[in-house]
Protein backbone atom coordinates (compact mmCIF):
# COMPACT_ATOMS: atom_id res chain seq x y z
CA UNK A 1 0.00 0.00 0.00
CA UNK A 2 1.68 3.44 -1.11
CA UNK A 3 1.49 6.39 0.48
CA UNK A 4 1.19 9.97 -0.81
CA UNK A 5 3.13 12.36 1.25
CA UNK A 6 0.90 15.32 2.30
CA UNK A 7 1.13 18.96 0.80
CA UNK A 8 2.68 19.93 4.27
CA UNK A 9 5.38 17.94 4.02
CA UNK A 10 6.25 18.52 0.52
CA UNK A 11 6.21 22.26 1.07
CA UNK A 12 8.66 21.41 3.92
CA UNK A 13 11.13 19.26 1.86
CA UNK A 14 10.99 22.06 -0.69
CA UNK A 15 11.87 24.77 2.32
CA UNK A 16 14.87 22.73 3.24
CA UNK A 17 15.84 21.95 -0.58
CA UNK A 18 16.00 25.62 -0.97
CA UNK A 19 17.68 26.72 2.21
CA UNK A 20 20.54 24.18 1.64
CA UNK A 21 20.90 25.65 -2.02
CA UNK A 22 21.34 29.08 -0.34
CA UNK A 23 24.11 27.64 2.49
CA UNK A 24 26.05 26.60 -0.33
CA UNK A 25 25.88 29.79 -2.28
CA UNK A 26 26.75 32.22 1.22
CA UNK A 27 29.55 28.76 1.53
CA UNK A 28 30.69 29.69 -1.41
CA UNK A 29 30.85 33.71 -1.52
CA UNK A 30 32.40 33.42 1.81
CA UNK A 31 35.47 31.59 -0.02
CA UNK A 32 35.13 34.14 -2.73
CA UNK A 33 35.78 36.86 0.13
CA UNK A 34 38.52 34.83 2.16
CA UNK A 35 40.50 34.61 -1.64
CA UNK A 36 39.95 38.20 -1.84
CA UNK A 37 41.25 38.87 1.23
CA UNK A 38 44.19 36.94 1.22
CA UNK A 39 45.05 38.91 -2.08
CA UNK A 40 44.52 42.18 -0.90
CA UNK A 41 47.10 41.23 1.85
CA UNK A 42 49.83 39.80 -0.74
CA UNK A 43 49.06 43.56 -3.03
CA UNK A 44 49.65 45.29 0.56
CA UNK A 45 52.77 43.02 1.18
CA UNK A 46 54.02 43.82 -2.33
CA UNK A 47 53.60 47.61 -2.49
CA UNK A 48 55.20 47.94 1.34
CA UNK A 49 58.15 46.20 -0.05
CA UNK A 50 58.07 48.40 -3.52
CA UNK A 51 57.98 51.36 -0.96
CA UNK A 52 60.99 50.10 0.96
CA UNK A 53 62.81 49.84 -1.85
CA UNK A 54 62.19 53.24 -3.44
CA UNK A 55 63.01 54.95 -0.24
CA UNK A 56 66.44 52.68 -0.43
CA UNK A 57 66.83 54.49 -4.00
CA UNK A 58 66.86 57.21 -2.34
CA UNK A 59 68.92 57.07 0.37
CA UNK A 60 70.95 55.19 -1.67
CA UNK A 61 72.30 55.87 -5.18
CA UNK A 62 72.19 53.00 -7.73
CA UNK A 63 74.07 52.83 -10.71
CA UNK A 64 73.59 48.82 -12.83
CA UNK A 65 73.25 46.08 -9.57
CA UNK A 66 75.48 48.32 -7.45
CA UNK A 67 74.01 50.31 -3.93
CA UNK A 68 76.19 53.07 -2.81
CA UNK A 69 76.22 54.46 1.05
CA UNK A 70 74.63 57.78 1.61
CA UNK A 71 76.22 61.76 1.06
CA UNK A 72 75.98 63.07 4.50
CA UNK A 73 76.24 67.25 4.65
CA UNK A 74 76.49 67.38 8.32
CA UNK A 75 79.61 64.76 8.88
CA UNK A 76 80.99 67.00 6.15
CA UNK A 77 80.47 70.23 7.57
CA UNK A 78 82.51 68.80 10.91
CA UNK A 79 85.22 67.43 9.19
CA UNK A 80 86.07 70.89 7.36
CA UNK A 81 85.30 72.08 10.63
CA UNK A 82 88.29 70.10 12.11
CA UNK A 83 90.51 71.04 9.24
CA UNK A 84 89.88 74.85 8.83
CA UNK A 85 90.63 75.15 13.00
CA UNK A 86 93.60 72.93 12.89
CA UNK A 87 94.99 74.56 9.43
CA UNK A 88 94.38 78.20 10.99
CA UNK A 89 95.76 77.52 14.33
CA UNK A 90 99.32 76.65 12.67
CA UNK A 91 99.19 79.34 10.10
CA UNK A 92 98.38 82.07 12.79
CA UNK A 93 101.07 80.75 14.90
CA UNK A 94 103.30 80.72 12.11
CA UNK A 95 102.80 83.98 10.84
CA UNK A 96 102.77 85.63 14.51
CA UNK A 97 105.96 84.36 14.93
CA UNK A 98 107.83 85.78 11.76
CA UNK A 99 105.64 89.30 12.02
CA UNK A 100 106.47 89.88 15.34
CA UNK A 101 110.35 88.91 14.57
CA UNK A 102 110.45 91.06 12.01
CA UNK A 103 108.70 93.90 14.19
CA UNK A 104 111.20 93.61 17.11
CA UNK A 105 114.24 93.72 14.53
CA UNK A 106 113.00 96.75 12.94
CA UNK A 107 111.84 98.56 16.55
CA UNK A 108 108.57 99.69 15.49
CA UNK A 109 106.57 99.06 18.59
CA UNK A 110 109.70 100.07 21.08
CA UNK A 111 108.94 103.33 18.76
CA UNK A 112 105.62 103.72 18.99
CA UNK A 113 106.01 103.42 22.60
CA UNK A 114 108.82 105.90 23.33
CA UNK A 115 106.74 108.39 21.40
CA UNK A 116 103.75 108.31 22.94
CA UNK A 117 105.23 108.26 26.70
CA UNK A 118 107.24 111.09 25.38
CA UNK A 119 105.18 113.17 23.70
CA UNK A 120 107.00 113.07 20.70
CA UNK A 121 105.91 111.86 17.23
CA UNK A 122 109.26 112.44 15.20
CA UNK A 123 111.54 109.37 15.48
CA UNK A 124 114.83 108.54 14.54
CA UNK A 125 114.90 104.57 13.22
CA UNK A 126 118.19 103.99 10.76
CA UNK A 127 119.67 107.31 10.74
CA UNK A 128 115.79 108.85 9.70
CA UNK A 129 114.44 111.22 10.95
CA UNK A 130 110.76 110.72 10.45
CA UNK A 131 106.93 110.42 11.94
CA UNK A 132 106.21 107.33 13.94
CA UNK A 133 103.21 106.83 11.07
CA UNK A 134 105.56 106.96 7.86
CA UNK A 135 108.24 104.15 9.96
CA UNK A 136 104.48 102.20 11.05
CA UNK A 137 103.34 102.47 7.29
CA UNK A 138 106.79 101.76 5.94
CA UNK A 139 106.92 98.14 8.19
CA UNK A 140 102.99 97.54 7.24
CA UNK A 141 103.88 97.25 3.55
CA UNK A 142 106.29 94.34 4.45
CA UNK A 143 103.55 92.89 7.13
CA UNK A 144 100.67 92.99 4.35
CA UNK A 145 103.40 90.91 2.35
CA UNK A 146 104.10 88.14 5.18
CA UNK A 147 100.07 88.33 5.81
CA UNK A 148 99.33 87.80 1.53
CA UNK A 149 101.93 85.09 1.36
CA UNK A 150 100.40 83.56 4.21
CA UNK A 151 97.19 83.46 2.77
CA UNK A 152 98.11 81.92 -0.46
CA UNK A 153 99.97 78.47 1.06
CA UNK A 154 97.12 78.40 3.66
CA UNK A 155 94.77 77.77 1.22
CA UNK A 156 97.54 76.05 -0.99
CA UNK A 157 97.75 73.45 2.10
CA UNK A 158 93.50 73.60 2.32
CA UNK A 159 93.52 72.70 -2.13
CA UNK A 160 95.51 70.02 -0.97
CA UNK A 161 94.02 68.44 1.96
CA UNK A 162 90.41 68.54 0.04
CA UNK A 163 91.64 67.18 -3.29
CA UNK A 164 93.35 64.32 -0.94
CA UNK A 165 90.18 63.87 1.32
CA UNK A 166 87.55 64.09 -1.94
CA UNK A 167 89.82 61.27 -3.82
CA UNK A 168 90.28 58.75 -0.65
CA UNK A 169 86.33 58.73 -0.19
CA UNK A 170 85.33 58.83 -3.41
CA UNK A 171 87.73 55.16 -4.01
CA UNK A 172 87.38 53.60 -0.32
CA UNK A 173 83.87 54.90 0.76
CA UNK A 174 82.20 54.79 -2.60
CA UNK A 175 84.23 52.24 -4.67
CA UNK A 176 85.19 54.27 -7.66
CA UNK A 177 87.74 53.51 -10.46
CA UNK A 178 88.54 56.88 -12.92
CA UNK A 179 90.41 58.81 -10.69
CA UNK A 180 92.38 60.36 -12.93
CA UNK A 181 89.19 62.44 -14.73
CA UNK A 182 87.97 62.49 -11.05
CA UNK A 183 90.95 64.29 -9.88
CA UNK A 184 91.14 67.03 -12.88
CA UNK A 185 86.98 67.59 -12.45
CA UNK A 186 88.00 68.31 -8.64
CA UNK A 187 90.99 70.14 -9.33
CA UNK A 188 88.93 72.60 -11.62
CA UNK A 189 86.07 73.03 -8.89
CA UNK A 190 87.85 73.45 -5.93
CA UNK A 191 90.95 75.91 -8.16
CA UNK A 192 87.61 78.39 -9.16
CA UNK A 193 86.16 78.79 -5.68
CA UNK A 194 89.73 78.76 -3.57
CA UNK A 195 90.45 81.71 -6.09
CA UNK A 196 87.98 83.87 -5.68
CA UNK A 197 88.11 83.47 -1.79
CA UNK A 198 91.39 84.86 -1.87
CA UNK A 199 90.28 87.97 -3.77
CA UNK A 200 87.92 88.00 -0.82
CA UNK A 201 90.23 87.40 1.54
CA UNK A 202 92.91 89.91 0.58
CA UNK A 203 89.79 92.98 0.40
CA UNK A 204 89.31 93.78 4.38
CA UNK A 205 85.46 95.18 4.05
CA UNK A 206 84.87 91.69 2.90
CA UNK A 207 86.72 89.96 6.41
CA UNK A 208 86.00 92.71 8.87
CA UNK A 209 82.05 91.35 9.36
CA UNK A 210 83.55 87.94 10.37
CA UNK A 211 86.36 89.17 12.31
CA UNK A 212 84.43 91.73 14.48
CA UNK A 213 81.67 88.65 14.94
CA UNK A 214 83.55 85.49 15.45
CA UNK A 215 86.33 86.44 15.39
CA UNK A 216 85.95 89.08 18.50
CA UNK A 217 83.93 85.73 20.04
CA UNK A 218 86.99 83.43 20.04
CA UNK A 219 89.38 86.14 20.95
CA UNK A 220 87.19 87.01 23.98
CA UNK A 221 86.95 83.04 24.76
CA UNK A 222 90.28 81.73 24.12
CA UNK A 223 92.48 85.01 24.37
CA UNK A 224 90.47 86.43 27.46
CA UNK A 225 92.75 87.24 29.93
CA UNK A 226 95.34 88.67 27.57
CA UNK A 227 92.83 90.82 26.06
CA UNK A 228 91.59 92.28 28.93
CA UNK A 229 95.07 93.37 30.60
CA UNK A 230 95.59 94.82 26.99
CA UNK A 231 93.38 97.03 26.61
CA UNK A 232 92.46 97.45 30.40
CA UNK A 233 95.92 98.51 31.31
CA UNK A 234 96.50 101.03 28.10
CA UNK A 235 93.32 102.59 28.17
CA UNK A 236 92.26 103.90 31.69
CA UNK A 237 88.78 105.62 32.86
CA UNK A 238 89.73 109.75 33.72
CA UNK A 239 87.10 109.81 36.55
CA UNK A 240 87.19 106.08 38.40
CA UNK A 241 90.99 105.54 38.84
CA UNK A 242 91.09 106.32 42.69
CA UNK A 243 89.90 102.82 43.62
CA UNK A 244 89.27 104.34 47.37
CA UNK A 245 87.00 106.86 46.41
CA UNK A 246 85.46 104.15 43.65
CA UNK A 247 85.84 100.99 44.73
CA UNK A 248 85.23 98.49 41.98
CA UNK A 249 85.24 100.77 39.39
CA UNK A 250 87.37 98.66 36.87
CA UNK A 251 86.07 99.56 33.10
CA UNK A 252 86.87 97.33 30.15
CA UNK A 253 87.45 98.03 27.10
CA UNK A 254 87.39 95.04 24.73
CA UNK A 255 84.72 97.04 22.53
CA UNK A 256 87.81 99.16 21.30
CA UNK A 257 89.32 95.51 19.56
CA UNK A 258 86.56 96.13 16.81
CA UNK A 259 87.98 99.24 16.13
CA UNK A 260 91.24 98.55 15.86
CA UNK A 261 93.39 97.11 12.72
CA UNK A 262 96.64 96.85 11.71
CA UNK A 263 95.94 99.88 9.72
CA UNK A 264 94.17 102.36 11.70
CA UNK A 265 96.60 101.25 15.04
CA UNK A 266 98.51 103.98 15.03
CA UNK A 267 95.91 106.52 14.15
CA UNK A 268 93.58 105.47 16.67
CA UNK A 269 96.00 105.90 19.44
CA UNK A 270 97.22 109.13 18.22
CA UNK A 271 93.21 110.32 18.10
CA UNK A 272 93.02 109.11 21.92
CA UNK A 273 95.84 110.94 23.02
CA UNK A 274 95.55 113.96 21.01
CA UNK A 275 92.53 115.01 21.42
CA UNK A 276 91.92 112.96 25.15
CA UNK A 277 89.39 116.29 25.40
CA UNK A 278 86.85 114.37 23.41
CA UNK A 279 86.72 111.04 25.39
CA UNK A 280 86.16 109.82 29.07
CA UNK A 281 88.92 107.63 28.97
CA UNK A 282 92.70 108.00 28.43
CA UNK A 283 96.19 106.00 27.68
CA UNK A 284 97.97 105.09 30.61
CA UNK A 285 101.95 105.94 29.84
CA UNK A 286 102.69 104.05 33.43
CA UNK A 287 105.29 101.66 32.11
CA UNK A 288 104.85 99.33 34.77
CA UNK A 289 100.76 99.69 34.93
CA UNK A 290 100.21 100.90 31.35
CA UNK A 291 101.04 101.40 27.82
CA UNK A 292 104.79 99.10 27.47
CA UNK A 293 106.19 96.82 24.54
CA UNK A 294 104.88 93.56 26.14
CA UNK A 295 101.60 95.05 26.28
CA UNK A 296 101.12 96.14 22.61
CA UNK A 297 103.19 93.11 21.28
CA UNK A 298 100.36 91.49 23.11
CA UNK A 299 97.76 93.87 21.62
CA UNK A 300 99.03 93.14 18.27
CA UNK A 301 99.02 89.41 18.26
CA UNK A 302 95.41 89.75 19.38
CA UNK A 303 95.00 92.04 16.12
CA UNK A 304 96.38 89.14 13.87
CA UNK A 305 94.46 86.59 15.36
CA UNK A 306 91.54 88.15 14.77
CA UNK A 307 92.16 88.60 11.17
CA UNK A 308 93.15 85.29 11.03
CA UNK A 309 90.13 84.08 12.19
CA UNK A 310 87.96 86.41 9.68
CA UNK A 311 89.81 84.82 6.82
CA UNK A 312 89.34 80.99 8.03
CA UNK A 313 85.51 82.30 7.83
CA UNK A 314 85.73 82.49 3.99
CA UNK A 315 87.77 79.28 4.01
CA UNK A 316 85.16 77.53 5.59
CA UNK A 317 82.47 78.57 3.41
CA UNK A 318 84.71 78.06 0.31
CA UNK A 319 85.46 74.57 1.46
CA UNK A 320 82.28 73.40 2.21
CA UNK A 321 80.96 75.04 -1.49
CA UNK A 322 83.98 73.49 -2.93
CA UNK A 323 83.61 70.14 -1.59
CA UNK A 324 79.86 69.38 -1.97
CA UNK A 325 80.38 70.84 -5.79
CA UNK A 326 82.89 68.22 -6.11
CA UNK A 327 80.83 65.56 -4.55
CA UNK A 328 77.52 66.33 -6.19
CA UNK A 329 80.02 65.71 -10.08
CA UNK A 330 81.47 62.61 -8.53
CA UNK A 331 77.90 61.15 -7.81
CA UNK A 332 76.69 62.10 -10.90
CA UNK A 333 78.66 61.03 -12.93
CA UNK A 334 81.70 59.35 -11.92
CA UNK A 335 79.87 56.57 -9.96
Amino acid sequence: MSTTPSPDVQHCANEILQINDQNRLIQSQNDTIQTQQKALQINNEAIASIGGATDDLLDNPIKGNTVFPPFSLAILSLFLLLVISLITFLYNTLLTRQIMLYMDNNGVIDAMVKSFQTGSFMVDTDGENQTFRYFWDEALVTVNTYITRGRFFMLVALFMTLLGTILITYSLYYRGQNYQHAAKMISIALSIVLGFTFLFMNNQPMTRPFENTIGYICIKYFMGAKLKDCLTGIFSHKFFINKEIFPGSTLYYNFILNTITLNSLPTIFEEVFKNNDKYDFEINLDPDSGMNKTRMDNLLKIILAKNCIGNSCWMYLASLVGSMISFQYLLANEL
